[in-house]
């Protein structure tokens, strides 16, 4: 298999059936195929690839190989992978990057991307109104009720990065004032 083709059999799958069923079926064959893996880490490295692949070749990764990201230059592509991800109403649903005052699996990910490229690529998303939606029940309640958009994602995350206390605010009006005196001070 080429990896075109991984990337076509990742997006088909898809994070739900890859990540969030009861087995592990859907990774455990691709993983067990030894070309796979390396095809994996050339869709994380091949910028023209679907972004949904590289992300959730990424996430494959993450979940099988404890020494990924493994070089500077994939915790480069990693920020870049996983803030694309959060961009677009957080790609799969908001469950993946927590709710604001506590981290998700994506986010807890993308924290370990290089740093510095984290907090550009996020401090961008702080215009970002795009509503992020929670699916289940708890989180559901909380998140959709507070209307979180990708921007209070991103000013969580950014508070993570930079050490910065942050407060779970209910409205989105207090949140926008909050977020614009981060920008303030960034």
């Amino acid at each position: 298999m080429q990896v075109d083709d991984l990337s076509k059999k990742l997006i088909a799958t898809g994070y739900v059936d890859l990540f969030m069923r009861t087995n592990d079926n859907a990774i455990n064959e691709i993983w067990a195929n030894s070309n796979y893996q390396e095809e994996l880490h050339a869709i994380v490295a091949d910028d023209t690839a679907p972004g949904l692949a590289r992300f959730l070749a990424s996430e494959i990764l993450f979940y099988k190989d404890v020494s990924f990201p493994s070089s500077e230059k994939e915790k480069e592509m990693i920020a870049k992978i996983y803030v694309d991800a959060l961009s677009n109403s957080g790609t799969i649903n908001g469950n993946i990057w927590g709710l604001p005052g506590s981290t998700g699996v994506a986010g807890e990910h993308m924290l370990k991307a290089d740093k510095e490229e984290n907090i550009g690529l996020l401090k961008q998303q702080l215009n970002n109104q795009q509503p992020v939606l929670y699916d289940g029940s708890r989180d559901a309640t909380f998140g959709n009720g507070y209307q979180y958009r990708v921007k209070d994602i991103a000013a969580f995350y950014l508070g993570i990065l930079l050490n910065l206390p942050y407060k779970v605010l209910s409205k989105p009006a207090e949140r926008d004032e909050a977020i614009q005196q981060l920008k303030e001070n960034l």
